[in-house]
């Protein structure tokens, strides 16, 4: 389904609004009970770290922000490392959902690139904490940090992947300029390692569009 490109699309919501669950007997079920009292702890988390930074905030932190008891969080987490990152895959996952079904909305890749770039960048802007927990704070946790980070950058759109390349090598099958290394001056080459490091192949090539050269 092709969207409106004029309408944004609306910034993902990452956790419900959820009160604190009346004390005492009431008739919620258990089951609805757990996943309430997940969705807070993983919000909390976020938001504790987004203020004062992964390794600043404690257990307590959360549950102050979260309402649960520590018996509650143990039934779900094993310790703050594990609430962290699954609240970050959760984030994670809703982010690229969202992303994937603006890039399905479009017919041009060029469309689709600007849109999911605006998507990302809202949500960003209207939600720091978050993102300060998810972008940065990530970091701090360690090696499994950097891994999750890394996969969840792997994630790509499982739709609009072939459509949107298709497009691509269409609308760039007018590139005039192939620049290869080999043919390059030794200086020049130089100049570009220095200022891009990178590791190339003896015949690896930039293509270049034609309005750009």
């Amino acid at each position: 389904m092709v969207t409106d490109a004029s309408i944004p699309a609306p910034v993902p919501v990452f956790f419900e609004d959820l009160k604190r669950l009346p004390p005492g007997r009431h008739s919620i079920a258990v089951e609805e009970v757990a996943r309430q009292q997940r969705v807070r702890l993983m919000g909390a988390m976020l938001d504790a770290v987004g203020e004062q930074g992964y390794i600043a905030t404690s257990v307590a932190d959360v549950l102050v922000r979260a309402g649960v008891s520590r018996r509650t969080f143990y039934e779900h987490f094993t310790d703050k490392e594990d609430r962290y990152l699954q609240a970050y895959d959760h984030v994670a996952r809703v982010l690229t959902d969202a992303v994937q079904d603006v890039l399905r909305g479009h017919e041009h890749w060029q469309d689709a690139v600007r849109a999911g770039l605006d998507l990302f960048l809202r949500t960003v802007a209207e939600n720091p904490r978050i993102a300060r927990a998810a972008l940065i704070e990530i970091l701090a946790v360690g090696p499994e940090g950097v891994r999750r980070r890394e996969a969840s950058r792997r994630r790509t759109p499982a739709g609009p992947t072939a459509r949107t390349s298709t497009s691509i090598a269409r609308d760039t099958a007018g590139f005039s300029a192939t620049v290869r290394r080999k043919r390059s001056s030794p200086a020049r080459i130089a100049s570009c390692q220095r200022r891009w490091p990178c590791r190339t192949s003896a015949t690896a090539s930039v293509r270049i569009p034609a309005t750009w050269s």
